[in-house]
């Protein structure tokens, strides 16, 4: 199948995921337009062979096995993960737990980084002063850490990368999986200006954001010109999963819960940019340690946020042992067939489905990044359902563009996907096929 080559290729075959690394590498070749829904670099310059090494859609993930092999000196168990060394599950102790989108323990672990001295900065997501919008920021306390905590499903970048790291000799990144991969390659290609990144937090992924989904959430609440703060407010009494949003303007603050939106599941996929679609590295597969929900019972029957954690590295081990030796964190092992159970609908949509997406790309010869999986096509029901799960995301941008300014925008947006999505209910219904024992 034909792979993009250049920065450029990525551009016209609508793969971009926007990641900005292309910027922090060649600010003479390219530019960062943040006024999309989904950030883009434009051109302004010739092209950068090292931008292009950087590039998520170019690499793709087909070298990933043989890259942790080397990173973690291939140490553990080879899984759907990724390699794995040890899995974990537990909460922050402290009041953190409350405070963060699940259990508290990547923003306890960030903490104990810089606390325990193993780096000197930590580069991370955090709300715009200036402006409506989340950003990559760079905090050196505890104290900045836990003020910027909280998952952000919004398309943040790394264009101004290069600027995080003047000066720095040691600093911790956390960034989802594709942004990982390629800042880890970074590091080692661009050592004079990125080998500071010494240390790779990162979280499961199920898919990216573009800035529609913050819009359309907004709309959905009612507030008028509101303001999304918050994407993951946990409401007592209700499991984790049940979780809602904060939307305010002014003196009025509201509380929506997610399930209460339309279209909403995380199965949709609306406003996905199309390399979500061709990404299989749900486990962070580049980074020390890997943070996620705990989306298995018990622990997801309860509002308070459970974590599960996937460890690589053995510097990532000894800053939990400390952790929680001090009390700072209440852990428990793991076993991997539970740490695989927590992000099993990731794995079937994102691994197993990733071959008929291949094979639908290759119809339309349209561009793919390089994976681990060859097209196939194949008349089961897995194929179905990934068919139209891809058709629903990408209509999903076109639909919002052309009714977010409308009045009853919501009204319209579900009017207008009503066909797609009593498509995936009828799919979803067929029965699977289950091999004989």
């Amino acid at each position: 199948m034909r792979n993009p080559k250049t920065i450029s290729d990525v551009l016209a075959s609508d793969l971009c995921v926007g990641c900005g690394l292309c910027v922090a590498v060649a600010p003479g070749s390219w530019k960062m337009e943040e006024s999309l829904p989904l950030p883009q670099p434009v051109k302004i310059g010739p092209e950068s062979i090292l931008a292009n090494l950087t590039c998520p859609a170019i690499n793709g993930t087909v070298q990933l096995d043989q890259e942790s092999a080397t990173f973690f000196s291939d140490q553990g168990e080879r899984t759907r993960l990724g390699l794995v060394s040890n899995a974990l599950i537990g909460y922050s102790a402290s009041d953190q737990r409350q405070q963060s989108s699940s259990g508290g323990l990547l923003t306890e672990y960030l903490c104990e980084l810089l606390e325990q001295g193993i780096v000197e900065s930590v580069i991370h997501v955090a709300s715009k002063l200036d402006d409506n919008g989340f950003e990559f920021v760079k905090s050196t306390t505890s104290e900045e850490v836990r003020n910027r905590c909280k998952t952000r499903y919004y398309p943040v970048n790394l264009s101004k990368l290069q600027n995080l790291l003047y000066g720095e000799k040691s600093v911790a990144l956390v960034a989802n999986p594709c942004f990982t991969s390629n800042a880890r390659r970074l590091s080692i290609n661009d050592s004079e200006n990125f080998g500071a990144l010494k240390h790779f937090v990162s979280f499961f992924c199920g898919h990216w954001k573009s800035k529609s989904w913050t819009e359309y959430l907004i709309a959905a609440s009612g507030v008028a010109d509101g303001l999304l703060t918050d994407f993951r407010f946990k409401i007592a009494e209700r499991p984790a999963n049940k979780y809602g949003f904060k939307v305010v303007n002014g003196g009025l603050e509201k509380i929506t819960p997610m399930d209460q939106v339309p279209i909403s599941g995380w199965q949709h996929g609306i406003f996905k940019p199309t390399l979500c679609d061709f990404c299989d590295d749900v486990g962070a597969e580049s980074g020390d340690v890997v943070f996620g929900d705990a989306w298995i019972k018990p622990e997801s029957e309860s509002s308070k946020g459970t974590s599960v954690v996937l460890i690589r590295s053995q510097i990532a081990q000894n800053v939990l042992n400390v952790a929680s030796q001090k009390g700072t964190m209440s852990l428990q092992d793991l076993p991997l067939s539970r740490l695989q159970e927590s992000q099993d609908a990731t794995i079937r949509h994102r691994q197993d489905g990733l071959s008929s997406r291949l094979a639908l790309r290759f119809l339309q010869r349209r561009s793919v990044p390089p994976t681990r999986s060859k097209p196939r096509l194949s008349l089961s029901r897995a194929t179905l359902i990934s068919f139209v799960r891809y058709r629903l995301a990408r209509r999903s941008h076109q639909i919002w563009q052309a009714v977010k300014n409308e009045p009853n925008a919501i009204e319209l947006f579900n009017q207008r996907l009503r066909l797609d999505l009593f498509m995936l209910r009828v799919v979803n219904k067929i029965p699977s096929r289950r091999k004989k024992e």
